[in-house]
């Protein structure tokens, strides 16, 4: 939410919600104006290869610290596998 008004310029809507909701859709706009992969598994990446993902996800403390919520294994492993999945 935070970001949204420096990707989306000029932003009008009012709430955290929205404000999250414009900068994922300002995203995914990119994501397909640019031709990007937009999942794990169009990048590549192979699904045998989510656990090492959040295994080593879980190893990058100094990021993990800031964040503003814990994130165990199986959260992070369920973000690689969300991520891993059909975009849409």
């Amino acid at each position: 939410a935070e970001l949204a008004e420096l990707v989306v310029p000029g932003l009008q809507v009012d709430g955290e919600e929205a404000r999250a909701s414009a900068l994922i859709a300002a995203m995914r706009q990119l994501i397909d104006d640019l031709e990007l992969p937009a999942t794990l598994a169009a990048a590549g990446v192979s699904a045998a290869d989510l656990e090492m993902l959040a295994k080593d996800a879980m190893e990058q403390q100094r990021l993990l610290v800031n964040n503003p919520r814990d994130v165990s294994y199986e959260d992070a492993l369920g973000i690689y596998q969300a991520a891993y999945g059909e975009y849409s």
